[in-house]
């Protein structure tokens, strides 16, 4: 089985929350469930930020201080 990085998995965390979202506004609208955007929008945030100590040390370790 082929394991996935954080880099991999950062990058699949954010398109899961960007299609949770865009598919919660179509569902919504569709049904009419009156489900708030900005609820949509936080649960999307949380999705994509569920990852993002990935992120902050993939940033960390590019900018960081290099040791000789």
């Amino acid at each position: 089985m082929k394991e996935l990085s954080g880099k991999k998995l950062s990058l699949l965390s954010k398109i899961f929350a960007a299609a949770f979202v865009v598919i919660g506004f179509v569902l919504n609208g569709v049904f009419k469930w009156g489900v708030e955007a900005w609820s949509l929008i936080q649960i999307g945030m949380f999705l994509a930020l569920v990852f993002a100590p990935v992120d902050v040390s993939k940033i960390a370790e590019k900018f960081g201080r290099k040791q000789v």
